[in-house]
C-alpha cells in the first residue's frame, strides 16, 4: 500500500514540475515574440529553447534559474539568438545582441 502512495505521490510531483516548467516557457515564448514586435526584428524558428537550468540563491532568493534561447534576425539575412533568465516562474532579464552590442533588458 505504502508503494502505491508513494508513486502516486511522486507522479504527482512529476506532473506540477512539468506543468510548471510549461507555464514558464509559455510565458517566455510571449515575452520572446513581444521583444522582436517591439525592436522590429525578424524570429525565428517560432519557439524558444531551454539553455541552462542550475539551483540559485541570489538577489531573488533561493529557486530554479533558467535560460531560455531563441533566434532572430535584425534584417532578414543574419541569425542571432537572444536570453530570458527566469528565477522560478517569473521572467527576470531578457538580452539581444544588436549591431551596436548587445541590449539588457529588465523584465521585473
Amino acid at each position: 500500500m505504502h508503494t502505491e502512495i508513494r508513486l502516486l505521490l511522486l507522479c504527482a510531483a512529476a506532473w506540477v514540475i512539468w506543468s510548471w516548467s510549461n507555464k514558464a516557457r509559455e510565458t517566455v515564448d510571449r515575452i520572446s515574440k513581444k521583444i522582436c514586435q517591439d525592436m522590429q526584428l525578424q524570429r525565428l524558428d517560432d519557439g524558444v529553447a531551454l539553455q541552462r537550468l542550475r539551483f540559485s540563491n541570489g538577489e531573488h532568493g533561493f529557486g530554479i534559474q533558467r535560460i531560455y534561447r531563441f533566434e532572430y534576425s535584425t534584417h532578414g539575412g543574419d541569425r542571432r539568438h537572444g536570453e530570458i533568465g527566469v528565477h522560478n516562474a517569473t521572467p527576470i532579464w531578457a538580452s539581444v545582441e544588436l549591431a551596436d552590442g548587445p541590449v539588457h533588458i529588465a523584465l521585473r
